[in-house]
């Protein structure tokens, strides 16, 4: 069974995709969010945040997470927002899952920042959430183990059973946050970043990302949160679980939120994809989204 013990009184969150450690680009995204919303608080990323240290940065930083968790964790000090991560592949694994876990089951990267274990359920507003950490680096090869590439990146089918196990003893969620996204997203929309690649490659992201589709279909959410393919869409899908794919085996309606990455300017000829887009305000309660101008 998932932790859970983090309950939110907040009514509206802030819900941000990729920074990759981009210190310029979060503090402005911050910016614009306390000038369009100077009510909300709290931000919930989804995903490769940039958590080190990456190769060359411990010493300099001086911080046990890297240079940009240090300045992040001070730009959101300074404006009085916490962070809550649900970690992505380009985060490192090594240093979060050797951190210390505070009383409700959380990762303390600093004063305002905090990630989630996975999976991980939380109440925002009486609203139920669940968090799914983790995603397929498709560049893996390029990367060296234990430096700019951790394993812990994988979604594994032990996640996928504590998510059905918590189900099972809790119910359904009302919101899903993940790196990934669940898999009935058409392929044409956000598969582009596979072509040219090798099949075991392929196979690598497509059975990480089965992991994130067996949770998502026991959970059954109304809304998905998901960044990792620096899209800004919206869309609605149908989950139709089988039998043995999820306790509750009935079709359900979830609308899928992507998220852009860092920039806003990432372009791509793909039909379907909006930008910007890389941080939004969720209203808790009727689930409407809305953009934050410039980021």
């Amino acid at each position: 069974m998932t932790k859970t013990s983090l309950a939110l009184p907040d009514t509206r969150v802030a819900v941000a995709g990729d920074w990759h450690g981009d210190t310029w680009w979060a503090k402005r995204a911050l910016d614009r969010l306390d000038d369009a919303a100077p009510d909300v608080r709290t931000v919930l990323h989804v995903g490769d945040l940039g958590v080190g240290p990456w190769p060359g940065e411990t010493a300099r930083s001086g911080h046990r997470f890297g240079g940009f968790v240090a300045d992040l964790d001070r730009a959101l000090d300074r404006r009085g927002m916490t962070l809550y991560l649900t970690a992505g592949n380009h985060d490192n694994w090594d240093a979060l899952e050797a951190a210390a876990t505070d009383d409700r089951g959380l990762r303390a990267l600093g004063e305002r920042i905090r990630c989630f274990p996975r999976p991980y359920r939380l109440s925002i507003a009486g609203r139920s959430f669940l968090s799914l950490g983790g995603a397929a680096s498709v560049d893996l090869m390029r990367r060296r183990p234990g430096r700019d590439w951790w394993f812990g990146e994988q979604v594994t089918e032990a996640h996928a059973q504590a998510v059905e196990d918590d189900v099972a003893a809790r119910g359904v969620v009302d919101y899903w946050l993940s790196h990934e996204t669940p898999g009935p997203v058409p392929g044409g929309r956000l598969n582009h970043h596979v072509r040219g690649l090798a099949p075991d490659i392929v196979a690598y992201s497509d059975h990480v990302r089965s992991q994130v589709t067996r949770g998502w279909l026991a959970a059954r959410p109304s809304v998905v949160f998901h960044g990792h393919h620096h899209a800004r869409y919206t869309l609605e899908v149908t989950g139709q679980p089988s039998a043995e794919d999820a306790p509750t085996g009935e079709p359900f309606t979830c609308r899928i939120e992507g998220l852009g990455k860092e920039g806003s300017e990432y372009a791509t000829s793909t039909p379907g994809y909006d930008h910007p887009g890389n941080v939004v305000v969720l209203d808790v309660e009727t689930a409407e989204v809305t953009a934050i101008h410039g980021a």
